[in-house]
């Protein structure tokens, strides 16, 4: 009775143990776990290498895209200017020789100016003595002011287009009276003249250049040709030597316009 008995509680605790035994799970060795976090940890630095290139081909193309619509914007600007010209003035200068004047009867003038000095930057009614008397080659574009006189109901103008090297780099816009000198009117240039290349609140935006170079004859020109202005317009993201290289774009456009008269 006794054997039969303990036969019954031995068989009863066999029956526990295998089903504590069928419960318990097997567990990760220690080089499985090294192994899953490796493979874990590789995937979090490709994922994380992934998403900062693209981060960086936005900020790449967003300044691209700023630079791009602003040197379209300041090229149409130029150009819509140089079409509408249509009247005439009288510019007086300085430069190392002294005072000057020159009078312009095809809508355009084309100067260099610096701190100091104004010079014309193409040839002028004293230039031509002769018929067939060779153009310069302008391709160098040394002008970064863009006189162009306008009538606007009535009244006589000029329009000023300069590129001011003053380490801002800022295209300015004045409208001023059709006798002028330039040397004053450039001189006098403020914020509230300019036209493209304003740096934002938070330091951002473009750094903005042009230059131009073409030819226009004087009012007295017995030879006549056509006038033509060719210009370079350039814009890059303001602060441009100090950014990363993904944030760093620039953009350029070169065009010409004829006058379509004398």
């Amino acid at each position: 009775m006794i054997k039969v008995q303990l036969s019954i509680i031995n068989d009863q605790l066999i029956i526990k143990l295998m089903k504590i035994k069928n419960k318990i799970r097997p567990a990760f060795t220690l080089i499985e776990i090294l192994i899953a976090t490796s493979i874990f940890s590789l995937l979090m630095v490709m994922t994380s290498g992934i998403v900062a290139e693209s981060s960086g081909y936005q900020a790449k193309i967003k300044a691209l895209r700023n630079v791009s619509a602003e040197t379209r914007k300041a090229a149409d600007f130029i150009s819509n200017e140089i079409r509408s010209a249509n009247g005439s003035g009288t510019v007086e200068y300085v430069n190392s020789a002294g005072l000057k004047s020159v009078s312009y009867s095809t809508s355009l003038a084309i100067f260099n100016c610096n701190q100091t000095y104004c010079d014309p930057q193409y040839r002028t009614t004293a230039d031509i003595t002769t018929p067939g008397f060779a153009l310069p080659d302008h391709s160098n574009l040394t002008g970064n002011v863009l006189i162009t006189f306008v009538k606007e109901d009535g009244i006589a103008r000029a329009h000023v287009i300069a590129f001011r090297d003053n380490n801002q780099h800022k295209l300015y816009f004045k409208k001023v009276s059709a006798d002028l000198n330039i040397n004053s009117e450039v001189g006098s240039m403020s914020e509230d003249d300019v036209y493209s290349g304003k740096e934002e609140s938070d330091g951002t935006g473009v750094e903005m250049a042009a230059h131009f170079g073409g030819f226009a004859p004087g009012k007295e020109d017995l030879h006549p040709r056509h006038s033509y202005v060719t210009f370079l317009v350039t814009a890059r993201t303001r602060g441009y030597d100090d950014l990363p290289s993904v944030q760093r774009a620039i953009a350029s456009i070169r065009s010409m316009v004829v006058m379509r008269s004398y």
